[in-house]
């Protein structure tokens, strides 16, 4: 932890992060490990992780909020995805290795929601967008900074998450009735 404490220069953020560190790690792993299906790998996407964090301190307000834990989980998935892309050169992860994390997200806003339970039905790079932007509220230029992607790759991805979220969700309700 040494390491990720001397690349900040405010205490507040070093207090901030090592607080985060302590709290979140283990979950960051499980999170990992559970794409990744290796130890070492997920110890370096959680590396990653942490890494990226530093650069996003100013999005974690309270280290014991459900917006900070979910904001953590999904940085990890995220690394933790790319990491997996990278070491099985271009394969794609499905959507069903990826469900075995729900239980981490935010649970209370799930129990019951459909809508949120079709946004977690989403493609990545849907879910992604809209769980940034609908669930934790955070802006487009937020989330396109946290993602390192242009602001319009941003509002396409929400508006085709969004059709596919509204064709989802006619369809659901077209078979119950």
């Amino acid at each position: 932890m040494l390491i990720y404490l001397t690349m900040l220069d405010d205490p507040a953020e070093r207090t901030l992060f090592e607080t985060v560190y302590r709290k979140y790690r283990n979950l960051m792993f499980y999170i990992a490990n559970s794409i990744l299906k290796d130890d070492h790998l997920a110890e370096d996407a959680v590396h990653n992780a942490f890494l990226k964090l530093l650069n996003h301190m100013d999005a974690i307000s309270d280290p014991d909020s459900t917006r900070a834990k979910n904001f953590l989980a999904l940085v990890c998935e995220r690394t933790a995805i790319d990491l997996y892309k990278s070491t099985k050169r271009g394969k794609e992860i499905s959507i069903d290795e990826i469900e075995e994390n729900r239980s981490v997200f935010g649970t209370e806003m799930e129990l019951g929601n459909p809508v949120y339970d079709a946004v977690m039905n989403l493609p990545f790079l849907y879910r992604e967008v809209m769980m940034y932007k609908f669930i934790q509220g955070y802006e487009n230029d937020e989330i396109s900074r946290m993602l390192g992607i242009p602001e319009g790759t941003v509002r396409q991805r929400i508006s085709r998450g969004k059709q596919r979220l509204k064709k989802m969700l006619e369809e659901e309700n077209g078979n119950d009735g």
